[in-house]
């Protein structure tokens, strides 16, 4: 997918003022990609380091860009994320109360197992790994992956 972002700009600031007018709402932060496939959130990724204007990028326009593949997968993770409160249920299920993340670091994670930190990206929000990459490029944590069953579930 190429991504140029001017349009998407646009329709996120028009969208953001009729909400406002209409209900004075906050702004939306959360936006939808779906694909056929996960290996279009990859190109996507790496089509939007191309772009020369960072308010353009999709991750710039929204903070968090929840990528759906139109598979069972991704059924089930639509119908999560349409769910009342639904990260939290997500981190609480899946962190106990000890590892999970008390306050905002150096940069996101889910929760903590001593020196590792754990980004679930259990809801598919790809806008999430672009900062996290970003954040590993300037600074010296190690990291890695988890699995849990075929589906990455962390990186610490």
């Amino acid at each position: 997918m190429k991504w140029s972002g001017m349009g998407e700009f646009k329709t996120a600031r028009h969208l953001e003022e009729l909400a406002r007018m209409n209900a004075g709402p906050t702004p939306a932060g959360h936006a939808l990609l779906l694909g056929e496939r996960m290996d279009l959130a990859l190109q996507t990724l790496l089509e939007s380091d191309k772009t020369k204007r960072m308010e353009l990028r999709f991750d710039r326009i929204y903070p968090h860009v929840h990528f759906i593949p139109m598979t069972e997968y991704g059924i089930r993770l639509l119908r999560i994320l349409t769910l009342p409160d639904w990260n939290e249920r997500i981190l609480s299920t899946v962190f106990p109360a000890q590892l999970r993340a008390k306050s905002p670091g150096v940069m996101e994670y889910d929760a903590q197992d001593g020196n590792m930190f754990i980004l679930s990206h259990l809801d598919g929000d790809i806008a999430r790994l672009v900062r996290v990459r970003q954040a590993l490029d300037h600074c010296n944590i190690p990291y890695g992956k988890r699995q849990i069953g075929k589906r990455t579930a962390g990186m610490g």
